[in-house]
C-alpha cells in the first residue's frame, strides 16, 4: 500500500501524463485510464466497472486547460527575469496559450526546469484537493 505523500505523487505524475486515475480507497491502488486507450472495448468495460463501484474509488482527472492556464498564470509570479516574464505573458495572451507557454519555456532549459518543478508541485495540490474533497464527502 502506498504512503498517502506516495499515492499524491504518483497520481500526480499520471495525471500529467493526462492519464485519467481511479485510486481504491482501502487499499490505495491506482488504475489509470490513457488518453490513447479510453475509447478501446476493453477500457469502456473497465471503466464502466470502476463507475459501477464508484463510492469505493476516487476519480482524479488531469487539469482542463482552463485550470492549467491559471497555473501558467501563477508561474509568472515566479519568474524574476523581466524578459522572459513579459514572453512568457505574450504567450498566454495570443491564439494557442498553452502551446504558446509549453514552447516557451520548452525553448529555455533553466525556465523548463523551474515550470517542470512548478508544475509537478501544481498537479500534486490538484491530487490532494480531490483527495480531501473525497474523503470528507
Amino acid at each position: 500500500m502506498l504512503s498517502p505523500d506516495d499515492l499524491v505523487k504518483e497520481v500526480a505524475k499520471e495525471l500529467e501524463q493526462g492519464n485519467l486515475c481511479y485510486v481504491e480507497k482501502s487499499s490505495r491502488s491506482i488504475v489509470q485510464i490513457t488518453p490513447d486507450s479510453k475509447n478501446t472495448p476493453e477500457t469502456k468495460a473497465q471503466i464502466a466497472k470502476l463507475e459501477e463501484h464508484i463510492e469505493r474509488y476516487i476519480k482524479i482527472a488531469p487539469m482542463t486547460t482552463a485550470e492549467l492556464i491559471f497555473v501558467m498564470k501563477d508561474f509568472l509570479l515566479e519568474v524574476t527575469d523581466q524578459e522572459i516574464k513579459k514572453e512568457l505573458t505574450n504567450g498566454l495572451n495570443r491564439k494557442n496559450p498553452t502551446r504558446n507557454f509549453l514552447q516557451i519555456t520548452a525553448s529555455r532549459i533553466d525556465i523548463n526546469q523551474h515550470w517542470t518543478l512548478f508544475k509537478k508541485e501544481q498537479y500534486e495540490t490538484h491530487v490532494e484537493k480531490h483527495i480531501i474533497t473525497d474523503y470528507n464527502y
